[in-house]
């Protein structure tokens, strides 16, 4: 996960919980201010400000702990996010699609967007616009991960997808393209044989 996806899954989580920024940040020992940046993006979090965040928003201990690890490694994958624009981009996708050419089992956690596999073209394009590249590299990786998208059709393959509320909550696109989605459209039923699971609640029961 990287920095902004990190921050979008904290806002979701926010939103989803009814509670206001301001409110959040005074329990967060943080300012309105330096919350808003790391939603936006325009500050990496560390772990101790996820950890603050959510007991502010009063998610669950482990879902707490898959956030910050999260902030742990996005230092990480801000500079391999660095070097895959350098070489380009959509090689990335074609990467990708080569070891899932090669994979017969995949399973998969999404915390805060629509996985890859399952993104729709405008829904691609919304996510990738946040990195300015070029509309040349914004065309061949949107191409690049819809090509990657044929192997939702392999029966020989076993896919798994598990997503939680606030991927659903979070209105990258319009609502009516977030409902073209094909984890909202077959949340809960089978496509190809291939069960899309129930989303996972923001906090736990009780």
């Amino acid at each position: 996960m990287n920095r902004a996806q990190l921050g979008a899954a904290l806002r979701a989580l926010r939103v989803a919980s009814g509670k206001e920024a301001k409110a959040v940040a005074r329990s967060a020992l943080m300012s309105p201010s330096k919350l808003s940046k790391i939603e936006n993006a325009k500050l990496a979090p560390s772990a101790t400000d996820v950890e603050r965040i959510l007991t502010a928003i009063g998610v669950s201990d482990e879902v707490k702990a898959e956030y910050a690890e999260a902030a742990r490694a996005s230092a990480t994958e801000a500079t391999a996010w660095r070097l895959l624009k350098r070489i380009g981009v959509h090689k990335g996708q074609q990467a990708a699609k080569a070891l899932e050419a090669q994979m017969s089992v995949l399973r998969l956690f999404q915390p805060a967007l629509v996985p890859g596999l399952l993104q729709t073209p405008e829904y691609i394009r919304a996510i990738l616009q946040r990195h300015n590249l070029s509309e040349d590299a914004l065309t061949r990786t949107i191409n690049g991960r819809l090509e990657r998208q044929a192997v939702l059709y392999d029966n020989a393959k076993s896919l798994r997808f598990i997503i939680t509320e606030p991927v659903l909550r979070w209105r990258i696109v319009r609502p009516q393209m977030m409902a073209a989605q094909p984890v909202r459209r077959f949340k809960g039923r089978q496509v190809d044989g291939r069960e899309l699971r129930r989303d996972l609640p923001v906090t736990s029961p009780g």
